[in-house]
């Protein structure tokens, strides 16, 4: 997942060339998942995930994060990348993590 704000910059290049590697040198499948231009919110610790989410519907937030939430379930693993800005993650790669958050108490793919 490319947290950086900047379609096609620097965090985009460098995670592409990592799932490129990943792609040729291992068997396993790979997705790009870009958040540039997508709108984003973060948690609102409304507990919806927790008492009514199920297979379909992961957050009660209605976001550009809904399409990445399929891929994420399926996933083995995670690549998160990010720019640093003042001295941490960007906001949107932090409003990702947020809403990644159903996926804590979520245990049924």
């Amino acid at each position: 997942i490319s947290g950086g704000p900047v379609s096609n910059g620097n965090t985009e290049v460098f995670l592409k060339k990592i799932l490129d590697f990943i792609g040729n040198t291992k068997d396993a499948r790979t997705t790009f998942i870009c958040l540039a231009k997508k709108e984003v919110q973060g948690c609102h610790h409304c507990n919806w995930c927790v008492k009514n989410q199920r297979k379909s519907k992961y957050c009660a937030i209605s976001d550009d994060m809904k399409g990445t939430y399929p891929e994420v379930a399926l996933a083995d693993g995670i690549l998160l990348a990010s720019p640093v800005h003042a001295g941490r993650l960007s906001g949107l790669m932090a409003n990702a993590l947020e809403s990644d958050a159903c996926f804590q108490i979520w245990t049924s793919p």
